[in-house]
């Protein structure tokens, strides 16, 4: 079975709702158009800067399909998000207009939840890993390779990708799918779970491939994609995304002693 290909076709599908959701609420989408558009410019500025210091060909095109990407998600993810009386970017909302949208929760509250998450994310992929010893797709081995080098500019480049990485994927699986499967079931009591577990394998699914143990990568994914969703649910996609990004780091350091060679 080609589960690249049926996650290509569950993205095409989801990016075609997210811009019909747009279009069929043309009037409060208005409301998040400048907010998305200063955030994907942002986003696509230093998207094209890591790139192109990778030396990563057809940058322009992988940029383009991601501006439209993350525009039209953040614009119905958000709306969403209102809707459906979660959080979507607090953090964000709250130093652009702290007048009007105060933080629902303290920052001491926000830095230990993200420390407790991060931890555990981490700890649960470093034992998983030390106890399977998966081995790395040949495609990313070259990358290993170059980060062993100790190359200053080379590390800091995969962080800025890793980063980058985990921002997009927050705004596709958790801000967008997430929310608008929430959205769809939301007359059910169980809609949040079954929100959770599909944009879950769903993020599993865009990571088949990566090791060649599959079993052990899925596993992984799909329980941090749990935990990332409910984070997500609670408190917004900022939080997702710094434990995200956190784990990203600490996968990319920790590879070449967990993963073979």
């Amino acid at each position: 079975m080609n589960f690249t290909l049926i996650f290509q076709i569950f993205l095409l599908f989801f990016l075609v709702c997210a811009v019909g959701f747009c279009f069929k609420h043309k009037r409060a989408s208005r409301i998040y158009g400048h907010f998305s558009k200063n955030i994907t410019a942002v986003f696509a500025l230093f998207e094209l800067l890591t790139l192109i210091s990778r030396g990563i060909e057809n940058t322009v095109w992988i940029v383009a399909l991601h501006i439209i990407t993350i525009f039209f998600y953040l614009i119905s993810g958000m709306l969403i998000s209102r809707r459906l009386n979660q959080p979507s970017l607090p953090f964000i909302i709250y130093f652009t207009r702290p007048k009007k949208h105060p933080l629902p929760f303290g920052f001491y509250k926000i830095f230990r939840v993200i420390g407790v998450y991060a931890l555990t994310v981490c700890l649960l992929t470093f034992f998983l890993f030390q106890w399977t010893h998966p081995q790395v797709a040949s495609f990313l081995r070259d990358s290993l390779t170059s980060l062993n080098a100790s190359k200053i500019h080379v590390e800091l480049s995969s962080i800025l990708i890793f980063t980058t990485v985990a921002f997009y994927e927050e705004i596709v699986f958790r801000l967008f799918i997430q929310g608008f499967v929430r959205f769809i079931f939301k007359k059910y009591t169980w809609n949040g779970v079954v929100a959770i577990l599909f944009s879950s394998l769903l993020f599993s699914l865009g990571h088949f491939g990566i090791l060649e143990t599959w079993w052990v990568k899925f596993v992984q994914t799909f329980v941090i994609g749990i935990i990332l969703g409910k984070l997500m649910k609670k408190y917004g996609m900022e939080i997702s995304f710094a434990v995200h990004t956190i784990l990203n780091i600490f996968a990319l350091y920790t590879a070449p002693l967990l993963l073979q060679s």
